[in-house]
């Protein structure tokens, strides 16, 4: 089964009307699947950076005929929530933006574990709120990586750890860091916080689980058997990647994809093409290549810039 995964076709012939005007494959209204995504917290926040306002921004109007009447309320909306969650415009979050309570800071906690061999409960030191935020991005599916050969070895009825602790991170998330690593073990055990090293030489398969909410989503302790040296309290990975555990995933609860690398997706993915798209200089820590170089560029739905040959 192939992930559900956009890349938005242009038939632009002026800058006005780059990027979502016009049909995409199959037919299907490049506005329509782009207001599909309004609610993404990965999507909206870049593609207002990114691309002309030919299709209305997120409008809250279903009607097409109001495309953009209330974009800056809806804009308006997104900031004051991002300012809730403490997070930053990018959709990575720096540690230095979690809103410890009750005085605990990332070293009071790791001192706490080095004397006592184990994390307070995170509702200890995080708010109610930071808590349920963080875990609504992984409302559109959860994924992690994994050896093939550890599926072959251990079986494929039961994927988790005996004390039925699965780390994982949301869907979109998974999807940006394969795109961006561009086949680079290294970078993706860096992403994932991953000791560096570990997965090198391995054929790695992608685990998606479409239903978290049923296999008790939560926040991560630190007490996990998963959990290594590189944990850090606050519900990221090491470079702002959002984390979260879910019990141990059963068969029929999951889909398989053996990755293919250098090419991690190839033609698995609907795409399209597009020359007159304003793009930004980054996204979050991902750096573009020059665009003034390529000759052609592809804008991705969770906010990636690639390019394919």
């Amino acid at each position: 089964m192939v992930a559900k995964f956009y890349i938005y076709l242009s038939s632009a012939k002026n800058n006005n009307m780059a990027c979502l005007d016009g049909t995409g494959p199959n037919g299907v209204s490049e506005c329509s699947k782009f207001l599909e995504r309004c609610t993404d917290p990965l999507w909206s926040d870049v593609m207002r950076k990114t691309c002309p306002r030919s299709c209305g921004f997120c409008s809250t109007e279903s009607s097409s005929d109001s495309l953009g009447s209330s974009d800056q309320d809806f804009y308006s909306q997104e900031e004051k929530k991002g300012n809730q969650l403490n997070l930053s415009a990018s959709p990575f979050i720096s540690i230095d933006e979690v809103p410890f309570i009750n005085g605990w800071t990332v070293k009071r906690l790791r001192d706490y574990n080095a004397s006592t061999g184990s994390f307070p409960p995170v509702e200890e030191y995080l708010p109610a709120d930071y808590i349920e935020n963080l875990l609504d991005l992984f409302r559109d599916g959860v994924s992690f990586l994994m050896t093939e050969n550890s599926l072959d070895q251990f079986g494929r009825e039961m994927l988790g750890k005996p004390d039925n602790n699965r780390f994982v991170i949301p869907r979109a998330y998974m999807d940006l860091v394969l795109l961006t690593a561009n086949g680079n073990i290294s970078v993706i055990e860096s992403e994932l916080g991953i000791p560096a090293g570990h997965w090198r030489g391995h054929q790695m398969v992608r685990i998606d689980v479409p239903e978290p909410q049923k296999l008790n989503l939560r926040m991560a302790t630190g007490n996990e058997n998963g959990a290594n040296q590189l944990w850090i309290p606050g519900g990221l990975l090491p470079n702002g990647i959002p984390e979260a555990i879910i019990d141990n995933v059963p068969e029929g609860m999951y889909t398989e994809t053996r990755l293919q690398f250098p090419s991690v997706f190839g033609t698995q993915y609907e795409y399209g093409y597009s020359k007159e798209c304003r793009l930004p200089q980054h996204i979050g820590r991902f750096q573009t290549q020059q665009l003034a170089e390529q000759k052609k560029l592809y804008v991705v739905s969770w906010t990636v810039v690639v390019t394919l040959p």
